[in-house]
């Protein structure tokens, strides 16, 4: 679990970062994900969703899905369309939420990233959960076996590489 971190608009741009869209996957046997957003408020709350390009260290850029968002913004929304991806390849994803925050007379925002990797398996359905509550942010996968949800045993939070401003380096390692 990552603290939350106030942080002015122009940061929240670098922090987002550009992205490309990820190739839709057209093989057989797909793993499909549902990413849920399960923050309390979804009003003035939004979750991006991106997929590194390479999961083993969170290099080489970002990839966005358009079946749930452009490259830039995603709306905020409880739940998104589900994802074809190709399973059995480590895959890690970057999930950044903003919430618009008034505390004590003063606006802000919240924001929160999560890392998190797992290897989706074949004709396997997943929950990628985000909630940004307050101050608590968290996160996680499950898969749906046998007619109930698990915690997906591949799945690893991964905690970020930032810079001297604290945020992320575009192009460079931003994971361990």
């Amino acid at each position: 679990m990552h603290a939350i971190k106030v942080l002015p608009g122009v940061a929240l741009v670098v922090l987002a970062g550009c992205a490309a869209p990820a190739p839709k996957y057209e093989g057989t046997d797909p793993a499909t994900l549902l990413f849920v957003n399960q923050s309390l408020i979804t009003i003035g709350n939004s979750l991006q969703v991106r997929k590194f390009q390479n999961p083993a260290n969170c290099s080489g850029g970002k990839e966005y899905f358009p079946e749930i968002g452009d490259a830039d913004s995603t709306p905020a929304a409880t739940k998104f369309a589900p994802v074809r991806v190709e399973p059995n390849r480590p895959m890690t994803l970057f999930l950044f939420g903003m919430q618009a925050a008034y505390v004590n007379g003063a606006s802000g925002q919240r924001s929160c990233d999560l890392i998190l990797s797992f290897t989706p398996k074949s004709n396997q359905r997943y929950t990628i959960a985000y909630s940004l509550n307050g101050t608590a942010c968290s996160g996680g996968i499950v898969r749906w076996d046998n007619g109930q949800w698990v915690k997906e045993e591949s799945t690893r939070q991964r905690k970020p590489i930032l810079g001297p401003d604290k945020v992320l380096l575009p192009g460079s390692a931003q994971c361990e």
